[in-house]
């Protein structure tokens, strides 16, 4: 019984360490160009860069422009 309970485990790292080739990753990635999913994700991409870190207006200045 415990060969078969290390069996699955074994078997899933194998899936995955096949799944997170490069050569899987790419392959993926490509087909992922251009659809609607790829798209949205830029877009939340791009938003996050442009808002950056969002901070209160009242906070002080920092400690090396008070001097």
């Amino acid at each position: 019984m415990q060969a078969l309970a290390t069996h699955r485990p074994q078997k899933l790292l194998e899936v995955a360490a096949q799944r997170n080739e490069p050569a899987a990753r790419k392959e993926r990635q490509v087909t992922r160009i251009g659809t609607a999913e790829q798209q949205q994700e830029a877009a939340l991409t791009a938003e996050r860069r442009r808002s950056g870190y969002q901070a209160p207006s009242d906070l002080p200045p920092p400690l090396a422009r008070l001097s």
